[in-house]
């Protein structure tokens, strides 16, 4: 029996793998540098992998451990399912208000409700202050440092 954790962090590595592939595949520029089209994409799919593969082997040695504690009967928790299809939930919402509202405020957004979803209400001070330094620092890094434009807000500028 494989528990939903399991399923979902195979499904993200997955994820990985098709979207790195697809990345490959994505046309070279026509103007400047060819391969810049490609850096975002590949850092997203290389991040994807790696985070899923960790939370795959995590998830995995949870899994044993918990059957030899419990004579090989699985639990799955109703809070950590709950997590998960929260954060699916939100990372749905993040990719359809990503181009409307633009990359600053949607990750903002985001990543609040991923501190309220694991944090509960009681870290809301710190989920506000580290998404908001956490998105702008990442905001400009692309913008000014490696000349890849994210989606900006209605104001313009960010």
């Amino acid at each position: 029996f494989m528990s939903l954790s399991v399923i979902l962090s195979f499904f993200l590595t997955v994820l990985g793998v098709v979207y790195a592939v697809a990345t490959f595949m994505l046309p070279e520029a026509a103007l400047g540098r060819p391969y810049e089209p490609k850096i975002f994409p590949a850092m997203l799919a290389i991040f994807l992998i790696v985070c899923g593969s960790i939370l795959l082997v995590k998830e995995l040695k949870a899994q044993q451990l918990e059957k030899k504690r419990y004579g090989g009967i699985s639990t799955v928790s109703a809070k950590y399912t709950l997590q998960i299809l929260l954060t699916i939930a939100n990372g749905i919402g993040y990719t359809l208000m990503f181009n409307q509202i633009g990359y600053v405020f949607s990750t903002i957004i985001f990543l609040i409700l991923q501190f309220l979803i694991f944090g509960g209400i009681k870290n809301l001070k710190y989920g506000i202050i580290v998404s908001v330094v956490f998105s702008l620092i990442i905001y400009l890094i692309f913008n000014n440092l490696l000349g890849i434009i994210l989606p900006n807000s209605a104001l313009g500028f960010i």
